[in-house]
Parts: structure tokens; sequence; C-alpha cells
């Protein structure tokens, strides 16, 4: 285990698929320590870009979603003024930052073109850990079997996926805190140490 990692455990929701032509409007982040400790946490609805559209399917979804879609409609801000903040706060974070989210395809996307577009540069210098391939490997469980809505309540802390960003990041750090502790687990056996 990398005790000079900080996790950047991330959620972001949107109103497409693809960052520029669509917007995000939510970005949250919960950092964590080697153990799945909360180091600290970032949160922020974001107005719409000007000039982008919403995808139709991704609203329809929205439409199942009520609660979620009010929850990121409050308190919308700038996004450069957000970005620049965001910044900050994982500037302020120790060591080198590891981006986590499931999946990651998707939420990285967005945050490294929001933070490209409004900061100018990319912040996370590692490539980013997507939580289902973590899940995957450390349990042996098929991949598709990997996927969170298979994982055990108990994984997220109490946090259930509501498509609240800040909620749905907590769950995804409990869940990786989870996952740090089953592979510090499996390192022990296979360096033939006995368990703790």
């Amino acid at each position: 285990m990398n005790s000079n990692i900080t996790y950047v455990v991330t959620d972001i929701e949107a109103d497409g698929r693809v960052a520029g032509l669509n917007s995000m409007l939510c970005l949250a982040s919960v950092a964590c320590d080697s153990t799945g400790r909360e180091l600290s946490s970032f949160e922020a609805n974001l107005r719409p870009l000007p000039g982008a559209v919403q995808n139709p399917d991704t609203m329809r979804w929205w439409a199942t979603e009520p609660e979620a879609w009010a929850y990121c409609q409050q308190n919308q801000r700038d996004p450069a003024e957000v970005m620049k903040e965001y910044a900050a706060w994982l500037d302020s974070l120790p060591g080198e930052k590891l981006f986590v989210a499931h999946p990651s395809w998707f939420d990285f996307k967005w945050v490294f073109w929001y933070l490209m577009t409004f900061v100018g540069e990319r912040k996370f210098k590692l490539n980013p850990l997507d939580l289902l391939t973590y899940a995957h490997a450390t349990t042996g469980w098929d991949f598709q079997a990997a996927h969170r809505r298979n994982w055990p309540d108990d994984w997220f802390g109490g946090h259930l996926h509501s498509h609240r960003a800040i909620d749905d990041a907590r769950g995804y750090a409990a869940a990786l805190a989870r996952l740090l502790a089953m592979n510090a687990k499996l390192d022990r056996q296979h360096a033939g140490i006995p368990p703790k």
C-alpha cells in the first residue's frame, strides 16, 4: 500500500455524455488516505456551459430521478469559479493524487476537460483507478459481476447510490476502503505474513 497516494474518489452528474457539447452539473470528490480514511471533501453544482445542449436520452433518464435532478439544480455556480476552487483543493491534498471513480472512463473525462478548459492544468498525473476493475481484480469475481449494483450494501458505508454526487462519492470511498483492506490482507498472505 502506497502511503504517499491520496485517493480522490469522485462522482459527477451531467446532462449528456460529451464534455463541452453537454454540461457537467455536479462534481463531488472525497479524498482518502491509503487506509480509506476520509481526509477532506469537495462538492459543487455547476451552471450549464454557454451554448451547450442537453442530451435527450440523458434527460429522459433524469426524468426518472426527480429528487437527484432537483438537488443538482440548487446553488449552481460558474464552472470557471468552481474548477479553480477544485484545483486549489486538489493542491491542498498531501502526496500524489489518484483519481478514483466507477466508471473512471466516464467521470474522469469530464473532470479532465473542465480542468483543462478552466484551469489549464490536468492536476492528476497518475492514470485513473476504475473501481469496477479494482473490485474484479481484488475479489476474483467475474468482471461483469463486479459492477457496483452487485456489491454488498455494507460496502457503501450507509451511502447507498442516490445520484447525488457527494452521496455517491462517499459510497464509493467506503467501497474503496473495503477493497484496500482486502488487498492489504491479500498482500500479507502472498508474502507469508500471518493475519493480524
